[in-house]
């Protein structure tokens, strides 16, 4: 009974409680104005507004002293030091911060041409915000013009032309280091060939940066609204638009860090500062003995801080089609479809990678970086689209969803062909339906009451397989199955 007793008393101090106290406040003021009809233009009001805006934002995010840095654990046997007292949690600092934030915009919608042969109408909206924070240093002012031109009462062009900002939140701006752990990191100076590598353990040790910019944006679309009178109730839109982004906040992704490191540099007599390896051993010295490189360590920690990044272009297609009011002998209708297709995902490389893309991917040494033409990679496919069909008959109603979500490419896993060509692992597409049908009571007791009887994820399709700890992708899949549900619904 007694080594039972020992037992029970070690497996209750093998687990602690662990403690992490998190606030984030927002605090504003502001003052506005507006007035419809400022003054009278030939063509119609002018619209007028404006105002001034006051926020401070902070946060406080403090954690556990076992998870913070300040309770260290020490391997007993090999004296090795882990800043997180806790198994399988990597160490994150306490982050304090705060910003005060001032901004002033004004608007003015302009009725430029009315009542003219092929113009029905013609609108602007000018537009302009200016924006200080008081932690970065940055004020920005970006303008926004906007036009409405109705050829006839139901054909409608628009388009837009703007500059945007996004200012790094607190966290990436004060963070203090933090490590993040990886089992499944391709080690490449380890490769025999492309995709044959073997995996390492890879400690990344994240901070945030004072220095960092607010990322800039030049933004425009341009679109067409068709309501065809012969036709009543539908309604058809096709919509261009183009983001070009520069400055964008984030990461140099470890693998590209790894790389650089020993694809590029090292070939070249130099390194990778940010890539933290271990003394030289007799093993290493053999393992490049003929090589013509000099012979580096194993990897100890890839270092990560925020930074402004290179240039980003993102643009696509939207299409949207509804049609309500479709009266047949069995009931009324409504169609919906949208569609968008991705056109352009493009992210250019940090500028200490344009060796690196121009060399070793055209010589065949590396077989992609995080970079170049982002479509399809990860959780970017080209084509998504949904479509609704609402069935209404009286007190009956009936409904139809449908959900389709593109083919993608997991690139952290490869397969290899019968003829030994190594890919990425491919995502195929997913497609869902959830349907439901209801009544609604008239008269008594139970007026205006709706019961409603679903199921979603009809065809109880399960998401595909995708390479991360959840084992599917959660941004464009869902884990749920066929699921059941009846809802109550009544309006007094």
């Amino acid at each position: 009974s007694g080594n039972q007793f020992d037992q029970s008393q070690q497996a209750s101090n093998f687990g602690v409680d662990v403690v992490r106290d998190s606030k984030n406040t927002l605090t504003t003021a502001d003052f506005k104005i507006s007035k419809a009809d400022i003054f009278a233009l030939p063509a119609g009001d002018v619209g007028f507004a404006a105002g001034v805006e006051w926020r401070r934002e902070t946060i406080s995010d403090n954690r556990d002293s076992r998870l913070d840095g300040s309770t260290t654990f020490t391997n007993p046997i090999t004296g090795q030091v882990f800043d997180s007292d806790i198994l399988g949690v990597s160490a994150t600092g306490d982050v304090d911060a705060s910003r005060n934030v001032y901004s002033a915009y004004a608007e003015a919608i302009v009725p430029v041409l009315a009542d003219l042969p092929m113009i029905e109408s013609f609108n602007l909206q000018l537009a302009a915000r200016f924006e200080s924070y008081s932690d970065i240093g940055a004020d920005v002012l970006k303008p926004r013009i906007a036009a409405s031109w109705y050829v006839t009462d139901w054909v409608q062009v628009r388009g837009a032309w703007s500059k945007g900002f996004r200012a790094p939140n607190l966290e990436q701006v004060n963070a203090p280091e933090f490590s993040r752990f990886t089992n499944s990191q391709a080690d490449y100076s380890r490769c025999t060939d492309i995709g044959e590598c073997d995996d390492r353990a890879v400690i990344s040790r994240i901070t945030g940066n004072p220095d960092l910019q607010p990322e800039d944006s030049t933004n425009y679309s341009l679109g067409i609204v068709i309501q065809p009178p012969v036709l009543d109730g539908l309604t058809l839109t096709l919509d261009y638009w183009n983001v070009k982004q520069s400055g964008t906040v984030g990461t140099i992704q470890r693998n590209d860090q790894i790389a650089l490191d020993e694809y590029f540099r090292r070939t070249q007599g130099t390194s990778n500062p940010d890539v933290v390896r271990a003394d030289v051993t007799a093993d290493d010295i053999a393992a490049f003995e003929g090589t013509g490189v000099d012979p580096f360590g194993e990897i100890v920690f890839v270092r990560q801080t925020f930074l402004n990044l290179q240039d980003r272009e993102t643009a696509g297609v939207d299409f949207n089609a509804t049609y309500r009011g479709i009266e047949t002998g069995i009931g009324e209708f409504t169609l919906k479809f949208n569609a968008a297709y991705l056109d352009k995902f493009e992210q250019q490389p940090f500028n200490v990678f344009a060796p690196l893309l121009d060399d070793a991917i055209a010589s065949g040494n590396l077989d992609s970086l995080s970079s170049g033409d982002l479509r399809r990679i990860e959780s970017r496919p080209k084509w998504r689209y949904n479509f609704t069909i609402l069935w209404d008959s009286g007190n009956w109603g009936a409904g139809l969803n449908g959900r389709y979500v593109g083919s993608v490419i997991d690139t952290g896993v490869t397969v290899t062909s019968d003829s030994g060509e190594v890919t990425p692992f491919p995502i195929s597409s997913w497609f869902t339906l959830n349907s439901h049908a209801d009544y609604t009571f008239e008269g008594g007791a139970l007026d205006n009451m709706r019961v409603r009887f679903g199921v979603k994820n009809l065809f109880n399709e399960a998401p595909p397989l995708f390479d991360n700890s959840a084992g599917y992708s959660s941004g464009l899949h869902s884990i749920r199955g066929r699921e059941f549900y009846l809802s109550l619904r009544k309006k007094f």
